[in-house]
C-alpha cells in the first residue's frame, strides 16, 4: 500500500467516524413538533450565527463590536 493509499483510507475512515458523531449529535435528543432540540438544535444555531458573521463585511464586524 502506498502512502498516498494509507492517506486515502485514512482519510475514509475519519469520514466514517464523523458521520457517526453526526448521527449521535443529530439523534441526541429526538426531535418535537418536527424540530431539532438539545445538542443539534445549538449545533445549527451556532452555525447559523457562524454564517451571518461571516457574510458581514469588516466593517459591519466591527459596527457589531466582533473585533
Amino acid at each position: 500500500m502506498t502512502d498516498y493509499d494509507k492517506l486515502v483510507d485514512q482519510f475514509y475512515k475519519r469520514l466514517a467516524e464523523q458521520r457517526q458523531y453526526n448521527q449521535l449529535v443529530y439523534n441526541f435528543s429526538p426531535p418535537e413538533d418536527g424540530e431539532l432540540t438539545g445538542l443539534a438544535r445549538l449545533c445549527n444555531e451556532v452555525a447559523d450565527n457562524i454564517q451571518f458573521v461571516s457574510n458581514l463585511t469588516v466593517g459591519e464586524q466591527l459596527e457589531y463590536g466582533l473585533f
